[in-house]
């Protein structure tokens, strides 16, 4: 968040015309002043994926509870019932509509939600990673995966690789997103 104001700020010295922004939450404490004020000198600001609320931006917005349920529902439509998810932080509306998603296509089938399965995440290929690696440590019974970003998903199946487990064969995966030109079987380094 310090970093995005100083970014703002220092476009605002630039003089731009206006700003298409990705804001890293939508907590109004951090930005809210600042992009309210900057909105407020006529600046054009447009929201994308998170709205900050109280200023009243234009923003373009993704149905993220609609993509993650139908994920998770696949995955329980191809038998598994001990389903994992790699989350993002539920401070930011794509974050907080892809977990309620996970918990409601569960809720929806009959299964329970174990909480020890869901993992909170910063939208980040190396949170993905160090979830995924406690997960697999912690809980050899999970049968599935569902990653609630790309670049987390990089880091899951990383994880993935290291544990020696193969998709589908020893774990299902599903991940928010596209991983193209991403190769699950390629050798190497998958980051």
């Amino acid at each position: 968040p310090n970093k995005e104001i100083r970014h703002l700020s220092l476009l605002q010295q630039f003089n731009i015309d206006g700003i298409i922004i990705t804001p890293t939450s939508e907590n109004a404490e951090y930005n809210g002043a600042f992009l309210k004020e900057l909105h407020e000198k006529g600046l054009p600001i447009v929201v994308l994926d998170r709205d900050v609320k109280g200023i009243g931006l234009s923003g373009v917005f993704q149905n993220s509870y609609d993509a993650a349920f139908s994920a998770v529902d696949t995955l329980v439509n191809n038998g598994h019932r001990k389903i994992a998810i790699i989350g993002g932080p539920i401070t930011s509306k794509p974050g907080l509509d892809r977990t309620v998603a996970y918990m409601d296509v569960l809720k929806s089938h009959n299964i329970t939600v174990h909480q020890e399965y869901v993992f909170y995440g910063d939208f980040k290929a190396e949170s993905g990673y160090a979830l995924t690696r406690r997960l697999l440590k912690d809980h050899h019974e999970v049968t599935a995966i569902f990653s609630a970003n790309n670049l987390m998903s990089i880091g899951s199946l990383q994880a993935i690789k290291e544990a020696g487990l193969k998709i589908p064969d020893d774990i299902a995966f599903i991940s928010y997103g596209s991983l193209r030109p991403f190769d699950a079987n390629q050798k190497g380094d998958i980051t």
